[in-house]
């Protein structure tokens, strides 16, 4: 006995396969710079924190998705993703607020010369500083990121 699928659900399914691969297409072929600051709240909402809002990060952290979630969140409490952010009362600055001294370390044990102000210079010395020291150094904005 073989029967014919039903036309309206056939239809429904690839209607939902099409809007599926529409949005999966739309994340993964913007960045933050195109999608623009009005889509974050939805983005967020979904828990999609990204394959739009810093390619950057995601390539620093060798697509270690859990690390980049962990890294989305510090990012986000200690600066709200201001790559220009300095705190007031101490040297810390950059996506990660990275203090003077531990950009030092990261400087002496990478054998490289790092901005804190420029995204990437801050997040390889923000990965460093996680494999080394763990999280340690974003203690103070613990409530914040650790949900």
């Amino acid at each position: 006995m073989n029967k014919e699928p039903d036309p309206k659900l056939l239809l429904a399914y690839i209607i939902l396969l099409a809007i599926m691969f529409f949005f999966i297409g739309f994340i993964i072929g913007k960045d933050k710079k195109e999608i623009g600051e009005y889509n974050e709240p939805i983005l967020e909402a979904y828990h999609i924190p990204i394959l739009v809002k810093n390619r950057t990060l995601i390539d620093v952290f060798e697509y270690d998705m859990e690390m980049y979630f962990l890294c989305y969140e510090i990012i986000k409490c200690e600066s709200q993703w201001n790559e220009n952010a300095k705190n007031p009362n101490s040297t810390a600055r950059g996506l990660f607020q990275i203090i003077k001294g531990s950009e030092e370390l990261c400087e002496k044990n990478l054998g490289i010369e790092l901005d804190m102000y420029n995204e990437k210079d801050n997040m390889i010395c923000g990965k460093y500083l996680m494999e080394h020291q763990g999280l340690s150094a974003w203690k103070e904005s613990r409530h914040c990121w650790d949900k």
